[in-house]
C-alpha cells in the first residue's frame, strides 16, 4: 500500500442511531413496529412515549450547590462519628481482635490474620502514630484504656475519618450519575444519620475501611465508565492504574533493562553469556518490573498482543509469560549476543509474537511516544532490536572481572502472589470453620429488615450500652425501594411484550445503566452470605445496605420526575453530542425530602443514646426502643400488670 492510500473507514453508530445503546443516549430500537409511522395508532397510545426525547432543558444547577451540600453533609458526618468518640474508655465488642492484631503488627509478632490485612495494617499505623506501643493485651470487652494509658481515641479516629468520608463519597457517585442536588443530598444523609454506621465506623473495627474503598470502586468505575468513549485519553488513563510500555528513539533512564538469566551462573569466571536462542527475562530497571506480554489484545491495535510489565514479587506466579527468545537475525547456535553488532527479534515464548512497535506516535496524553506491542507476525522484519549500550551499576564497577566463589544465596521468600493466595484459601478454610453460635449472630434474610442488632458494650454501674442497630426508617425505606426497582423492571418488561411501553428510553436507560448498576451492587455484596455457614452478624450486611441507599436515592429521582442530567457520559472524536437537558425535580421533591427527614432525623436522635452509649437508660426508656420484640436490650424494665 502506498503511502498516500487511504484505508477505508467504517462510519460508526452515533450515540442517537439505532445499534448504539447501553450508554447515556437510546436504547437500540426494537423490532417491534414503530407506532409514529402507523396511522392506525391513536395520538393518546401510550406507545408513543418510547419515542420521546428529553426535553425538559431546564437550567444546570450551579456547581457550587453541589459544592455547598457535599461540604455540608461532610461536616455533619465528621461531627457526628467524632461526638464522644472518647466514650467509653473501655474495649468495646471486636475491639478485642482488631486492636489485639493492631498490636501484633506494631511489635511485628506474627499471626495468622483471617482477613485481607490492608485495615489491619492502618489500624497498626494509627496505633504507632499516636504513640501505642502494642503492649496493651486487648484481653476483654470492658477493659479500661485510660488505666493503661492507651491513645485509644487516636486509633479509633481513624475508622471515624473513613466513615465520614464515605459520604460525600457516595454524594459524588449520585452526582456522578447525574442526578441532581437534592437527590445526591437525600441519598448521602441516608449514610450520615444511620445509628448502625455510626456505630461501627466510630470504634477500632474493620468495617469502615471495608465500605469507604468498597465506595470508592463504586466512584473509580463509574468515572472510568464516563470517559469510555474517551480510549487512552488522559482521563481515562487517570481512572484505569495500568502499566504501560512505550518506546522513544533518544537516550533516557526509562531505556534500561536489566537481563536475568534463566540458566544458572558458573559459580567462577565472568558470568554466562547470552547466545542465540537463549530465554532470558527482562527486568525494567526504574519500576522493577518484568516485561511481560499475554493474550490480551493491544489497546490500540487489536490483532496485536498487549505488552506490558508485572511488578517483581508478582511475577512468579506467571514466569512463562515473562519469558523472552533472543532470536538475532541471521544468527547461528551458538553465537553470543552482542551490543549494537547484534540485531535481533525478541520473541515471546509461550504465544510467539515478537515485541514491536511502529513509527506512529501516540497522542499528546502518551507524550508523543511509540506503542510497543506483540506482533504475531514474528519473522515480521520490522521487529527488530538492537542494544545500544551496556550500562554498570555504580555499585557493580567489578562486572567483567568477577572472580572467586560468589556469596552464599539467601533463600528467598515466598513471592506476594503465592502468599495471597495461601492466605486466601486459609482464610476460607478457617472463615467456613467458625460455626461455633453465638447469642446475636443473625441470618442475611433478617439483615434488610432489622430484626435484631448486636450488644456491643454494657455497663451495669450506670445503665448505658451501645447496641447496633441501624435507623429502622431508612432501612426499611430501602426495602421498599429494593422491591420498587423489582416490580418496575418486571412491569416494563411485561408491558413491552405487549407491545406497550411506559417508560421513556432515556428514563428507562437511566433506571437500567444507574439504579440497576446499584442494584447488582447489592446483590453481590448480600446474596453470597446465604452460602455461608460461618458465623452471621448484622454488620456484615452494612456494604450492601450502602447499596441498598443508592438504590434508594435512584427511586426517589424516578418518582419525583422523568427529567434527568443528560448526557452524564463524555462523547468520544467523532461522535455526535445529543441534546443537553437538566434535571428539574422540582420544589415537590424538595419538600418531600424534608417532610421524609422529618421521621428519619427523629429515630436517629431517639436511637441516638444506643449508638453512642450515653447518656444511661431508665427500664421505661430502654422498653420505648424496644421497637420490635425480637431485639434484645439491656436493662429493659419489668412488666407489670394493672
Amino acid at each position: 500500500m502506498s503511502t498516500g492510500a487511504r484505508r477505508r473507514g467504517i462510519r460508526l453508530p452515533q450515540p442517537d442511531s439505532p445499534g448504539n445503546g447501553g450508554d447515556d443516549g437510546l436504547s437500540p430500537r426494537s423490532l417491534t413496529p414503530d407506532p409514529t409511522h402507523d396511522s392506525t395508532v391513536a395520538e393518546d397510545d401510550p406507545r408513543l412515549v418510547s419515542r420521546s426525547l428529553p426535553t425538559t432543558s431546564g437550567s444546570p444547577e450551579p456547581e457550587y450547590l453541589h459544592n455547598v451540600a457535599c461540604v455540608a453533609i461532610t461536616t455533619i458526618a465528621f461531627a457526628l462519628r467524632f461526638y464522644k468518640i472518647n466514650h467509653p474508655d473501655q474495649v468495646v465488642f471486636d475491639e478485642v481482635h482488631f486492636g489485639k492484631f493492631a498490636a501484633y503488627y506494631i511489635l511485628r509478632e506474627y499471626y495468622f490474620d483471617v482477613h485481607p490485612p490492608l485495615a489491619k495494617l492502618l489500624f497498626g499505623l494509627a496505633g504507632w502514630f499516636v504513640g501505642f506501643d502494642g503492649r496493651f493485651e486487648f484481653e476483654a470487652i470492658g477493659d479500661s484504656y485510660s488505666q493503661h494509658h492507651i491513645p485509644y481515641i487516636g486509633m479509633r479516629a481513624m475508622p471515624a475519618v473513613f466513615g465520614s468520608l464515605t459520604v460525600p463519597i457516595v454524594y459524588q457517585i449520585m452526582k456522578e450519575c447525574g442526578f441532581p442536588v437534592v437527590i445526591c443530598t437525600f441519598t448521602a444523609a441516608l449514610i450520615a444519620f444511620d445509628n448502625g454506621h455510626i456505630t461501627q465506623t466510630r470504634l477500632i473495627l474493620l468495617d469502615a475501611a471495608l465500605i469507604m474503598f468498597m465506595a470508592l470502586s463504586l466512584y473509580g468505575y463509574i468515572r472510568f465508565r464516563k470517559v469510555r468513549h474517551l480510549e487512552f485519553s488522559r482521563s481515562w488513563w487517570g481512572w484505569i492504574q495500568g502499566q504501560q510500555v512505550t518506546g522513544y528513539p533518544h537516550e533516557d533512564l526509562n531505556n534500561q533493562w536489566q537481563i536475568i538469566p534463566t540458566k544458572a551462573i558458573p559459580e567462577t569466571g565472568r558470568g554466562r553469556v547470552v547466545r542465540h536462542d537463549d530465554a532470558i527475562q527482562l527486568l525494567h530497571i526504574s519500576t522493577q518490573s518484568f516485561l511481560l506480554t499475554h493474550d490480551v489484545a493491544s489497546p490500540t491495535m487489536p490483532t496485536n498482543q498487549e505488552v506490558t510489565t508485572i511488578a517483581k514479587e508478582d511475577a512468579r506466579s506467571r514466569y512463562n509469560e515473562t519469558l523472552f527468545t533472543v532470536d538475532i537475525i541471521g544468527g547461528h547456535s551458538g553465537q553470543p549476543w552482542k551490543s549494537k553488532a547484534s540485531h535481533f527479534r525478541l520473541v515471546h515464548v509461550p504465544t510467539k509474537v515478537a515485541v514491536w512497535t511502529h513509527p506512529k506516535a501516540l497522542p499528546e496524553w502518551a507524550f508523543k511516544q511509540q506503542e510497543v506491542n506483540g506482533n504475531k507476525n514474528s519473522e515480521d522484519r520490522t521487529a527488530t532490536w538492537f542494544v545500544d549500550d551496556i550500562v554498570i551499576p555504580a555499585e557493580d564497577t567489578d562486572l567483567f572481572n568477577r572472580e572467586g566463589k560468589p556469596e552464599e544465596k539467601v533463600v528467598k521468600p515466598m513471592n506476594f502472589l503465592f502468599k495471597f493466595a495461601e492466605l486466601q484459601l486459609l482464610s476460607l478454610q478457617h472463615n467456613a470453620g467458625l460455626t461455633a453460635s453465638h447469642p446475636y449472630a443473625t441470618g442475611p434474610i433478617n439483615w434488610p429488615f432489622l430484626l435484631s442488632g448486636i450488644s456491643f458494650w454494657t455497663q451495669n454501674e450506670t445503665r448505658q450500652q451501645i447496641y447496633l442497630i441501624g435507623n429502622i426508617v431508612g432501612w426499611w425505606t430501602c426495602v421498599v425501594a429494593l422491591s420498587v426497582f423489582t416490580g418496575i423492571i418486571g412491569a416494563d418488561l411485561l408491558a413491552r411484550r405487549r407491545g406497550v411501553q411506559p417508560i421513556p428510553d432515556f428514563v428507562r436507560n437511566r433506571l437500567w445503566n444507574s439504579t440497576g448498576f446499584f442494584f447488582i451492587a447489592w446483590a453481590f455484596h448480600y446474596f453470597p452470605f446465604f452460602l455461608m455457614s460461618r458465623q452471621l452478624f448484622l454488620h456484615h450486611y452494612l456494604p450492601a445496605h450502602l447499596c441498598s441507599v443508592l438504590v434508594t436515592g435512584s427511586i426517589f429521582n424516578f418518582i419525583a420526575g422523568e427529567s434527568i442530567n443528560f448526557p452524564v457520559s463524555a462523547p468520544g472524536p467523532g461522535m455526535r453530542r445529543m441534546p443537553t437537558t437538566h434535571s428539574d425535580v422540582g420544589v415537590k421533591a424538595i419538600i418531600a425530602a424534608g417532610i421524609y427527614m422529618i421521621p428519619y432525623l427523629a429515630m436517629f436522635i431517639f436511637m441516638a443514646p444506643l449508638t453512642y452509649g450515653t447518656p444511661g437508660l431508665s427500664g421505661e426508656q430502654v422498653n420505648r426502643r424496644l421497637l420490635l420484640s425480637t431485639w434484645t436490650l439491656h436493662f429493659a424494665g419489668k412488666a407489670t400488670s394493672a
